[in-house]
C-alpha cells in the first residue's frame, strides 16, 4: 500500500511540474520578444554517437538585447553562431510542453556497455531561475525520439544554410581536420563559468600500471553556480554534488600548467569510430572568451594532462565524500 502511494506522489509531482511549465510557456505574450520567447532563458542540448550527423550541440542563450543561437555540429565540422532567434525559442517552448519534458527532470542513467551507442545531454533555464536537466548515456527518457526530432527540425534550416557553401562528402574512415582561424591562442579571463571535457582513459596503464582502472572514458563537468560549483562526473557510475568556488580556478591553473588553450579551435573527425576514443573539451568564461577543441581519434593533449584532469575531479569527488570506484572494482582485472 506505502509503494502504491510514493508511486502516487511521484506521478502527481511529474503532473505538477509540467503544469507549472505550461502555464507559464502559455502566459501572457511579449511582443518585443516574440511571445513565449521570454519563459526559456536558457537551452542547451547536445547528443553525440557514431556518425559525424550524430555528433552535435545546440545552445539558445536570452541576453538583455538579444537572443544568441550558438551549434556545432558534426564535431565541430560547423560551428555556427546567429542573433535574433526569438522564434527559436517560442518553437523550443512547445517542444517542451508538448512532450512533456518536465517530467525528465532529474533523469541521469547510463550504460557503460556497450560503447558504441549514443547519449545525450540536456539543460533547460527558466526566466524565474528554475531548471530542468536530463542525461542519459545508451539510455533515454520517454518520447525522447520524438524530443529529439523536433529539436533537430528547430535548428535544421541554421545547419543547411552553413551546409549550403560545403560539398564535403562523409566516408567510413574519412578524416577532417579543421582549425578555426578566429580561435584565440591566449584568454585573459581566469574566471571560468562552465568546463566540460570527455576523454579517452584507456591507456593510462601503460604509463603507470596502478591506473588499470574498470572504465575506459571518463566526462567531467564544473559549473560556477552563485557560491558553488556544481560537479558532475561519469566513469565506472554518474555523480553530481557541490564543490568550492576554489576549485574553478584550480582547475584553471590545470589548464594554463599544460598550456591547453594552443589546441583552442582544433575539430578533428574521423568518420564511423564509436563513441568512446579521443578528446572533447570546451570552457566558457565570464569574459564571452571560449576554449574549445577536440579530436574523435587521438586524445590530443597527451596523457599527462589526461591523467592530471582525471585525478582533478577524482580528488574533488572524494573531498565531497564520493568515490569513482570500490576498490575490488579496480582490481577486477
Amino acid at each position: 500500500m506505502k509503494a502504491n502511494m510514493i508511486k502516487k506522489i511521484i506521478s502527481f509531482a511529474g503532473i505538477f511540474l509540467n503544469a507549472v511549465l505550461l502555464v507559464s510557456c502559455a502566459g501572457p505574450q511579449n511582443p518585443q520578444n516574440g511571445g513565449t520567447a521570454k519563459n526559456i532563458a536558457d537551452f542547451s542540448f547536445s547528443h553525440s554517437g557514431l556518425s559525424r550527423a550524430e555528433i552535435y550541440s545546440y545552445k539558445v542563450s536570452k541576453t538583455n538585447s538579444e537572443i544568441l543561437v550558438h551549434i556545432e555540429y558534426g564535431a565541430g565540422y560547423l560551428v555556427i553562431d546567429e542573433t535574433g532567434g526569438a522564434s527559436v525559442l517560442d518553437a523550443l517552448n512547445a517542444i517542451v510542453v508538448k512532450n512533456n519534458i518536465a517530467e525528465w527532470n532529474g533523469f541521469d542513467e547510463a550504460s557503460h556497455s556497450p560503447l558504441d551507442g549514443s547519449g545525450f545531454d540536456m539543460s533547460l533555464t527558466l526566466s524565474d531561475g528554475s531548471e530542468i536537466t536530463a542525461r542519459g548515456n545508451n539510455r533515454f527518457p520517454p518520447a525522447y525520439d520524438k524530443f529529439e526530432k523536433a529539436v533537430n527540425d528547430v535548428f535544421a534550416p541554421f545547419i543547411q544554410k552553413a551546409e549550403a557553401d560545403s560539398s564535403k562528402e562523409e566516408m567510413p574512415g574519412g578524416r577532417d581536420g579543421y582549425a578555426d582561424p578566429g580561435a584565440a591562442l591566449s584568454i585573459i579571463s581566469k574566471d571560468i563559468v562552465n568546463f566540460e571535457c570527455r576523454f579517452d582513459c584507456s591507456n593510462f596503464y601503460l604509463s603507470d600500471e596502478s591506473r588499470n582502472y574498470p572504465y575506459f572514458y571518463c566526462v567531467f563537468s564544473l559549473e560556477r553556480k552563485g557560491d558553488s560549483a556544481l560537479c558532475k562526473t561519469q566513469t565506472v557510475s554518474n555523480l553530481d554534488f557541490e564543490t568550492p568556488l576554489a576549485a574553478l580556478d584550480n582547475l584553471q591553473a590545470l589548464i594554463d600548467e599544460y598550456d591547453l588553450v594552443k589546441h583552442n579551435g582544433i575539430f578533428n573527425h574521423t568518420s564511423g569510430l564509436p563513441e568512446g576514443y579521443g578528446v572533447f573539451f570546451s570552457v566558457e568564461y565570464a569574459s564571452g572568451e571560449k576554449l574549445s577543441f577536440r579530436d574523435n581519434q587521438h586524445v590530443m593533449i597527451g596523457d599527462k594532462a589526461t591523467m592530471a584532469l582525471h585525478d582533478f575531479f577524482q580528488d574533488l569527488a572524494q573531498e565531497a565524500g564520493h568515490r569513482f570506484f570500490a576498490d575490488e572494482e579496480k582490481d577486477m582485472d
